[in-house]
């Protein structure tokens, strides 16, 4: 049974804070035979720009405590809006045996095509930015 964690981050102008996003999460991770929810991180009123997000943090720590197996987002973007940030976060977390699932995309942020840009594009710009 994979253990899975639920993150959403509504921005502080958001229209659907009306839990929409957390109640169709939990819907998916329903059809899922061996998905069960075991964590709900919500972020209110942040922007995706913020890294300092009280329930993405604690969301961490429960990847590093090895509590979490999956963590589930609607999308890139409730990780964060700033692409070289959530790129080292998902892959500080796949380090951690993590893995990252997006509903909108129905894909692992962790592995596959969008991992593998998502790791190119950061490895190239460090290797740019250390010359």
């Amino acid at each position: 049974m994979k253990r899975v964690a639920i993150y959403v981050r509504y921005g502080r102008d958001a229209k659907d804070t009306d839990k929409t996003i957390e109640q169709k999460l939990k819907s998916f991770i329903k059809k899922m035979p061996d998905w069960k929810c075991v964590n709900l991180f919500v972020d209110d009123g942040f922007s995706g720009l913020d890294k300092a997000r009280p329930e993405l943090n604690k969301m961490i720590a429960a990847c590093e405590k090895g509590t979490v197996d999956i963590v589930i987002v609607e999308s890139l973007k409730h990780i964060s809006r700033d692409f070289m940030y959530a790129s080292k976060l998902i892959s500080d977390i796949k380090n951690l045996g993590v893995d990252i699932y997006s509903e909108s995309t129905k894909q692992f942020l962790t592995n596959g095509p969008l991992w593998n840009l998502q790791t190119g594009e950061y490895n190239a710009n460090r290797q740019k930015n250390n010359k």
